[in-house]
């Protein structure tokens, strides 16, 4: 049998040699492939929940990206009205030195500049306010890239530990057939193990490719 069998030979495989483990008379083979088969599984488990977690941070990397690019709108959006209030103020302070060289009353443009003045300072502190955010979602976006390498490399080893197996339980079957190829009259003295022995050899002819 050769070790680049497909997925569905290894599966069948790896059953087979489950109820091999719970019939054949030899506790240290037994205990061997059953440590192997909970080591696979453990892969396998190891493998979904990366599927789970890469999935998860893509769609948060996704739904990041998205606030980025509103708050990038918001602050093109604040940037205008910042210039468009820049100019009124440039606007009063020449009406007010108008005012002031006719000796006429500034008081309310004065007023007026005040309250342009404080909506330019609360737009300065919303304008530091989404700096801040932007930066601390950057940092979130770094810190989900970080998780992802981290967790795509540890599944990338658990996967070559899996192919490892697979290539291991092959081996394994295949000295299990050349024993009881080789032992042919003890078999025939058996009926279990005669039993195991075509229940194996069916398994591999119907995952031959």
């Amino acid at each position: 049998m050769s070790s680049t069998s497909s997925a569905s030979s290894s599966s069948s495989l790896i059953s087979s040699k489950s109820q091999l483990s719970c019939t054949l008379p030899n506790p240290m083979n037994a205990n061997t492939i059953s440590t192997r088969s909970e080591n696979q599984l453990k892969c396998s488990m190891n493998a979904m929940k990366e599927t789970v977690l890469r999935n998860k941070i893509t769609k948060d990397y996704g739904a990041l990206s998205d606030e980025i690019c509103r708050l990038k709108r918001e602050n093109e959006e604040l940037k205008f009205e910042n210039k468009e209030l820049k100019e009124e103020v440039d606007y009063l302070n020449n009406e007010k030195q108008i005012f002031e060289e006719d000796k006429k009353d500034v008081t309310d443009i004065e007023n007026k500049l005040r309250e342009v003045s404080d909506k330019m300072k609360d737009l300065e502190i919303s304008k530091e306010a989404l700096v801040k955010e932007l930066k601390d979602t950057k940092e979130q976006l770094n810190q989900c890239s970080d998780k992802y390498t981290l967790h795509k490399a540890s599944w990338e080893e658990n996967l070559k530990r899996a192919e490892e197996d697979i290539v291991r339980l092959d081996a394994l079957v295949d000295e299990i057939v050349l024993a009881f190829n080789a032992n042919r009259d003890v078999i025939a003295q058996s009926p279990l193990l005669a039993q195991i022995h075509d229940r194996l050899l069916r398994s591999i002819a119907q995952s031959a490719p």
